[in-house]
C-alpha cells in the first residue's frame, strides 16, 4: 500500500501532511475510517435534519479529533506546510504530480477568491507538474492561506480551517450541507471514495 498517497504519511520532522486529516475524517483512500462514503453523512447531521451546519461540521471534527495533528503548537495554530502537503494529496489525481489542470481546479475549488496565479511560477523545475515541494513553496510564496485567517489574527485556527473545508463541501454556498453536496464532494476529489 503507497501510504503516502493513501494519507497516512508523516514526514521525518514528525509534522503531518494534510492528507491525514483528510484520511481521518474520511478514511484512507478505498473507504474504511470515520467516513467513507455518501451514507456516512448521517454521522455528521447529529439533529437529523437532512442538513449539516458549519458547527455540526465542526463540532463532529474536534470530537474526533481530525485536526489534532495539524496543530502547528500550542496555541491552537495549523501549521500551512502540513496544510499544503495535504492539498498535494487531494489534488494529485493521477498520482504523478499535480498537472496544470489539476491545479487549476484545485485552486478554483479551494481558493475561489484567491488572486490570479500562474502555474508556470509554481512550476520550479519546468517539467509541466508541480511535486509536493513545489506546491509547498508555491504556497510560502502566496497570500493564498493567508484568506482562510478570518479573523486576519495571522493565525489559521482550527475554527477557520474546518469551516474551509465545510465551505468547499457546500457547493451553493447556502450555509448548509445537504447529503447530496456531501456525495458530491467525495466523489470530486482524490478520495477514491
Amino acid at each position: 500500500m503507497d501510504t503516502e498517497r493513501r494519507g497516512w504519511w508523516i514526514g521525518p520532522s514528525g509534522s503531518a501532511a494534510c492528507g491525514l486529516l483528510l484520511a481521518g475524517c474520511l478514511g484512507p483512500i478505498g473507504g474504511g475510517g470515520l467516513l467513507g462514503d455518501a451514507s456516512d453523512f448521517v454521522n455528521l447531521d447529529k439533529d437529523g435534519d437532512e442538513a449539516v451546519t458549519v458547527n455540526e461540521f465542526s463540532k463532529w471534527g474536534k470530537d474526533q479529533g481530525v485536526l489534532d495533528a495539524f496543530m502547528g503548537d500550542t496555541k491552537g495554530e495549523i501549521a500551512s506546510t502540513a496544510l499544503s502537503q495535504g492539498l498535494y494529496d487531494i489534488w494529485d489525481i493521477e498520482g504523478s504530480g499535480i498537472t496544470e489542470a489539476e491545479w487549476s481546479e484545485g485552486l478554483r475549488a479551494w481558493f475561489p477568491d484567491g488572486d490570479t496565479q500562474e502555474f508556470t511560477s509554481w512550476d520550479l523545475d519546468q517539467d509541466g507538474t508541480l511535486d509536493r515541494d513545489e506546491l509547498v513553496a508555491g504556497f510560502a510564496h502566496t497570500d493564498l492561506l493567508s484568506g482562510w485567517d478570518d479573523d486576519s489574527d495571522g493565525a489559521l485556527t482550527m475554527d477557520e480551517t474546518y469551516r474551509r473545508f465545510y465551505d468547499v463541501f457546500d457547493g451553493n454556498s447556502d450555509g448548509t450541507l445537504t447529503s447530496d453536496e456531501w456525495t458530491a464532494g467525495l466523489a470530486s476529489w482524490n478520495w477514491g471514495f
